[in-house]
């Protein structure tokens, strides 16, 4: 593995940096009580402080809630993890928030409180989730280190540097025993290898990260200190291995946040520690991997939400406000102050950044900007095979205008925080996502285990692509979105066509299936339209030349019932609701109401997913937002062939368990009985299915 340039520092160039930075780097943390304290008159921050005296004061009234056995045995017994996760982000929440409260006033009240607090964490068995401990190894868990021992370790890191002096001396040696024993020893003198040392994905950077910083703070031993900087600097590569030049996640905006934002935490700590020689931020990479949210905001605060994030992320403004200052990129929607309580896993780390990093001249600029509408803009993420196209579109009646966007998703399907999504879209006019992707689902120990393309947020019949022959994508690198056209000469225009056959294998008589889109959206435009254009090659089963289709694969997938797998996931409700105009031939309709898709020979079933209810006529799907209106047209007979439109709509969980209800509107290809086992010419039929999207101000 090659090491990126601005991380291959030898070791005496590392260990001169960290003499000359140490012990100003010290004396910098500790004054972090003033820069937090100047915060607590802003008006800026009144909502954040409310919140944090709210919390206080919850944990002063009420007990802390304990890490039980049996709360952490219910993820090996049952699966489920909320219990024990509630109770162990609720005792971090509280020390952060005593804590900042600490910063800002030396009350009795709050330090004995914290003290009491951080000696009850220093007591847990283990730092870890449930989730993360290896089974059989709940007796020595104490020593496995995952994402969340290592944000422990260096939360309680930098607040005894911070609060040096006012937490007791035997608290703070306390402290030093821990992460002695928890994380320094094995992971730097004892040198365990952990799996996330070489991954290519958010816990690489977050685990030796959050070591890291600890490590800086805390040890003594100038040499082990060198050594504990190349150790993450090798995990840190690891990291940016994973990403491509285009500077695209694959994991999503809300693991961009935890990734990358954990690599500028521990790149900027280094850079103090270091007098500003150690410079992790320095390089083209790292800029193209800052400007990632810019890259695929939509409006509003929306994002491209593919894989396991949510479409209205929640960025950290300290976070979004240093690597605004580092890399000259730009944030054009409306930035504020997050609380304590809108990140539900309570992290220390994008509270105080918060608190230390965001700039009010930032804050206002981005402010001025996000009443403004985008100008044309077509990003494409070559690497990442994500594309996005944003425009504005002027309404007749008057001068505003509402923002609109499109992105297509390649890639394939074996991905961190995997979605089988590919050939799936996303369509989005004035804040809202309305053909969506429907983000990450619960955490259950199912969501991460084999057989999870049941799940409805994992599987691609949760996506905007289509069912074929009653089977959906497979998982694995295999099945990929192979790119066969990429145009885009201006930025109001693209048109892309994959390749979708290898994530379709288990369709047995699918010979070739490619997507292709157009997008086109010229300047001042009343109207952006998209054209989705499928088109299908099939097999014949009756042909003596073909020896690959296997008639009992035909049969098999005859028998699938996707419904039935996605109620074997606990958290999903599938009901029926059919919609068809009137003039259709019923009896030629498959029974939406059935749970049951209508699975035949050459059979299709395209499926649209969105947040919005749609309303369906014959030829015409249409979904309408307070600001906007978006008209898909098909064709619903085309030779032999009949498109009949049917919904189903969806209750399910989000990650963080509340209802969710999706609207996925169906296009089912119907055929007379004579014409579902003919041929044409040469042994092979085509299927085309054309969807025209018109997107418009709603007057």
């Amino acid at each position: 593995m090659t090491v990126h340039p601005g991380l291959n520092w030898t070791t005496r160039q590392i260990a001169e940096a960290l003499e000359q930075g140490t012990p100003e780097a010290l004396v910098s943390v500790s004054e972090w009580k003033g820069k937090i304290a100047n915060t607590r008159d802003d008006q800026e921050y009144c909502d954040f402080w409310k919140d944090i005296e709210s919390y206080a004061l919850r944990a002063g009234r009420e007990p802390l809630p304990e890490l039980s056995f049996t709360l952490l045995r219910q993820f090996r017994d049952t699966g489920e993890r909320k219990a024990y996760e509630a109770a162990y982000f609720e005792r971090r929440g509280r020390i952060v928030a005593l804590s900042v409260l600490t910063a800002t006033s030396k009350t009795s009240t709050y330090v004995s409180l914290l003290e009491d607090l951080i000696w009850s964490v220093c007591n847990e068995h283990t730092w870890c989730l449930s989730a993360h401990i290896p089974s059989g190894e709940e007796a020595t868990a104490y020593t496995w280190i995952d994402l969340f021992a290592a944000e422990t370790a260096q939360m309680l890191a930098e607040i005894i540097v911070m609060l040096g002096g006012i937490i007791d001396e035997r608290v703070e040696r306390r402290v030093r025993s821990e992460m002695e024993r928890r994380i320094f020893t094995p992971l730097y003198r004892e040198d365990r290898t952990y799996g996330w040392e070489r991954a290519e994905h958010n816990w690489s950077a977050v685990c030796s990260g959050g070591c890291g910083v600890a490590a800086l703070l805390l040890l003594e031993d100038q040499s082990l200190r060198v050594k504990a900087v190349e150790h993450t600097l090798q995990a840190m590569d690891a990291f940016l291995h994973g990403y491509g030049e285009d500077g695209g996640c694959a994991e999503g905006i809300g693991y961009w946040v935890y990734g990358f934002g954990f690599y500028t935490y521990y790149a900027e700590m280094l850079r103090t520690f270091s007098a500003g020689t150690l410079d992790m931020l320095s390089e083209s990479k790292t800029r193209a991997i800052a400007l990632f949210p810019q890259h695929i905001h939509m409006s509003a605060g929306t994002f491209v939400n593919y894989s396991d994030s949510h479409e209205r992320e929640i960025i950290p403004s300290g976070l979004l406000s240093r690597l605004a200052q580092r890399t000259q990129g730009e944030v054009n929607w409306r930035l504020s102050i997050p609380r304590l309580t809108d990140d539900p896993c309570r992290r220390w780390t994008h509270v105080s950044r918060n608190l230390l990093w965001t700039d009010r001249t930032v804050l206002g600029d981005h402010r001025d900007q996000a009443g403004q509408l985008l100008s044309q803009s077509m990003i494409v993420l070559e690497d990442l095979s994500w594309i996005v196209g944003k425009a504005r579109l002027m309404s007749a009646e008057a001068r505003a205008g509402i923002e609109v966007a499109f992105s297509v998703k390649g890639g394939h399907n074996d991905e961190p925080h995997n979605h089988n999504d590919l050939g799936h879209f996303i369509l989005h006019a004035a804040g809202d996502n309305i053909l969506c992707d429907p983000g990450a689902g619960a955490y259950t120990q199912a969501y991460f285990s084999p057989g999870r393309e049941s799940i409805l947020h994992i599987g691609s019949q949760g996506h905007s692509v289509p069912i074929l022959e009653g089977t959906v994508q497979q998982s694995g690198r295999e099945a990929e979105a192979r790119m066969l056209e990429m145009k885009h000469s201006s930025p109001h225009s693209a048109e892309i066509k994959f390749d979708l056959t290898s994530a379709y294998g288990n369709a047995p008589t699918l010979d070739r299936y490619t997507r292709r889109f157009n997008w086109n959206c010229p300047p001042a435009a009343q109207e952006a339209e998209l054209l989705v254009e499928d088109h299908f090659i099939w097999k014949s089963a009756y042909d003596s030349d073909r020896t690959d289709i296997d008639l009992d694969d035909v049969a098999r997938a005859s028998e699938l019932n996707l419904s039935a797998e996605a109620r074997t996931n606990a958290n999903t409700n599938v009901t029926g609701n059919t919609n068809v105009s009137a003039n259709e031939d019923e009896s030629a309709t498959p029974n939406a109401s059935s749970s049951t898709y209508a699975v035949a020979y050459k059979n299709v079933t395209q499926r649209l997913v969105s947040h919005v209810e749609p309303v369906i006529h014959d030829g015409v799907v249409q979904w309408k937002t307070d600001k906007a209106v978006v008209s898909m047209t098909y064709e619903p007979e085309h030779s032999s062939e009949r498109w009949v439109a049917r919904l189903e709509v969806v209750d399910t969980v989000d990650h963080d368990h509340l209802p969710l209800r999706l609207y996925v509107t169906e296009l089912v290809l119907v055929r007379t009985s004579s014409q579902g086992m003919e041929t044409t010419l040469s042994s092979v039929q085509e299927t085309w299915c054309r969807m025209k999207f018109i997107t418009k101000p709603r007057v």
